[in-house]
């Protein structure tokens, strides 16, 4: 149990770190005027989601990184 624990923690650690990082993405692309259409940590399908702005900021299924779409960059 003590293991299963221990992997949740890190897993935990490991999304704060890239949301802190795409946090940076995205406040940089509000600074400087740049449309962010959806905000994504984790990938796969969604379990959370919900809409500020014009951001739709999602809580995927998969917790192995996240994304920040730009508008303009596909």
């Amino acid at each position: 149990m003590k293991k299963i624990f221990n992997i949740a923690i890190v897993i935990i650690g490991i999304n704060a770190v890239i949301a802190i990082h795409e946090l940076g993405h995205w406040s940089m692309c509000h600074l400087f005027g740049v449309e962010t259409p959806e905000f994504s940590i984790g990938f796969g399908p969604t379990i959370l989601e919900h809409q500020f702005g014009t951001t739709k900021f999602v809580l995927a299924a998969l917790p192995i990184g996240g994304f920040v779409e730009i508008a303009g960059m596909r």
